[in-house]
Parts: C-alpha cells; structure tokens; sequence
C-alpha cells in the first residue's frame, strides 16, 4: 500500500475518534462512583463468579476422572483462576476506555479504581497481563489526553462552611448492649466452670462496653472538615496546604473491612519528601468514607477557588 494511502488511513482514523471523542467530552455523563460500579461488575464480581463457577465443577469433573482429592481441588483453583483471569484480561481494556472515556474526572476514578483492585497502577506488571486490540490501543492513546488536565472542582452549594463529624450513637449504643451480652454469656460459662473463655469473654465484653458507652456519650466532634483545612480530635488543625493525598476509603485487610480517612501534612518551606501519615479509622463514625471523600474534594476545591481569586 502506498505511503500515502497509509497516512489518509491513520488521519481518517484520527479524525473520525477524535470527533467522536470531542462529542462524549460534551457528553460526560459518567460519574466517577457510576463508572465504578460498572467496574466492579465487569472486573471484580463476574471474575469472582467465573473463578467459583471453575472451581466447583471443575474439581468435581476431576474427580469423577478419578484424580487425586488434592490434584483436583488444585485443578479447579487453576481452571477457575485461568476463567477469571482470562475475563479481566480482555475486558479491563474495554472497561477502561468507556469509563475514562465518559467521565470527566479521569485522576479521581483512576485512583479509585486502583485502590478498589479493579486495574493495577502504572508500572506495575499486571498491567501487562491485559490484552488490547490495535483499535483500543488508538482510542487510548487518545483518551490518555485528558489526564493532562486537572479534575474539574466539585460544587455542592447546599455544604455549609465546616461539616462536623461525631461518634454514631445508635451504633455505639447497640454495640454497648451487645458487649454486656457477651459479658452475660462469659458469666454464665464461669458458673459452668469454664473458666479461661468465660474470663475472657466477661473481660473482653467489659471493656467493649465501657469503650463503646463512652463513644455514645461523647458531645464532642471527633473530625472537622472545612474549608480551611481538616480538624481532627486531638485539637490539631490542617490547614489545605500543608494537606497532600487525602482520601477516605474502604480499606480491605484479609476478611475485614475499614471505613479510613488517610492523608499526609508536609511543610511548604521544608523538604517535599518530609511528611507526616495521618489515619484516621471511621468506622464508629456518623459518616462513611463515601461520603467524608465527598466532602474533601468539595472544601478542597472551595480553598481552591477562593486562593485562585485572592
């Protein structure tokens, strides 16, 4: 094919993607938790399922093949690994381009994603284990422009100027009453003599009553987040400045689950690289990580504004 002809080819391409995607630019209509949960269906719960569904008949096939009980449990973990594997592999490409392609704030839903487990971080090797076709390579090429530009600023007129945060009562409350019933079943184990688990249960049941009581009772705002800065219990201020990567998020560790607020205080006159981890656990908290996430990007946009007119 003459050279030419290859090059009309690429610019047609170019041009026909490039008006298609100036029109979804227009069209943005993907909010970053709606792009997201289309990922979790796509790359996180049919993978999980296809994994369980590989698993079950497949160990059962093997053995019904006459395989070892502890070869075919091993073959089922392979074929249901390989289904869900192979699933992600070849939609993750996909996933990527609708949403990024649809959604306005392209570094917010990355970091979301990433931190959700439904894609890898830039460098990391699972990267490599997606398969892309010719097509999605161009029209990613392309997508990967609106990463240049900033998220655009969130804006909920209805936030007040500092939103207060305060221990959940009702959950204290019925978390109280249900320690003083494990402290109630470890004393009738004592009187069954058993007295090492009842000791235990009546000590542990004790102090989670005593600890979750005084949660309930406590009048005063255990998280300030605000326009100038994020407040936390202890009396100590951030003002947005000094404030880098906040985030709250569901953390994951092995079966448990964390509502957690994280970010880093730095000092604009010392060195970048020194900071300072803040974590804060929400979990007995009046609001979710969702919704704290909700109000940083808000009061941190509103600083922002307002240092932008000064």
């Amino acid at each position: 094919m003459p050279k030419s002809q290859v090059s009309f080819k690429l610019t047609s391409f170019e041009l026909i993607f490039g008006l298609s995607l100036n029109f979804c630019k227009t069209m943005e209509n993907y909010s970053v938790e709606y792009a997201l949960r289309k990922g979790r269906i796509k790359l996180s719960y049919i993978p999980v399922a296809l994994f369980i569904s590989g698993l079950g008949p497949g160990m059962i096939g093997l053995v019904k093949l006459n395989f070892h009980p502890g070869l075919a449990a091993l073959g089922g973990f392979l074929i249901g690994a390989i289904l869900a594997w192979l699933w992600w592999s070849f939609t993750s490409a996909a996933w990527k381009i609708d949403a990024f392609g649809n959604t306005r704030n392209v570094h917010e839903l990355r970091q979301k994603a990433i931190r959700e487990k439904l894609i890898y971080p830039e460098g990391h090797w699972g990267n490599k284990t997606e398969i892309w076709s010719q097509e999605q390579r161009d029209a990613w090429s392309l997508i990967e422009k609106k990463f240049e530009k900033p998220d655009e600023l969130k804006v909920d007129g209805s936030l007040p100027e500092v939103t207060e945060i305060y221990f959940a009562k009702r959950k204290n409350y019925l978390e109280t009453a249900g320690s003083i019933l494990l402290s109630g079943l470890g004393i009738w184990l004592l009187t069954q003599e058993s007295y090492i688990i009842g000791g235990l249960l009546v000590l542990g049941g004790l102090y989670g009553a005593w600890k979750n009581y005084k949660e309930a009772t406590n009048p005063n705002a255990q998280l300030t987040i605000g326009e100038n800065g994020i407040s936390v219990a202890n009396g100590n201020l951030y003002s947005w400045d000094k404030i880098v990567n906040e985030e709250a998020y569901r953390d994951v560790v092995g079966k448990n689950a964390y509502d957690v607020l994280e970010f880093q205080i730095i000092d604009p006159e010392e060195e970048p690289e020194l900071y300072e981890d803040e974590r804060i656990e929400l979990e007995e908290f009046t609001h979710s990580a969702e919704e704290i996430d909700h109000l940083l990007r808000v009061y941190r946009s509103r600083y922002q504004s307002k240092k932008q007119k000064k």
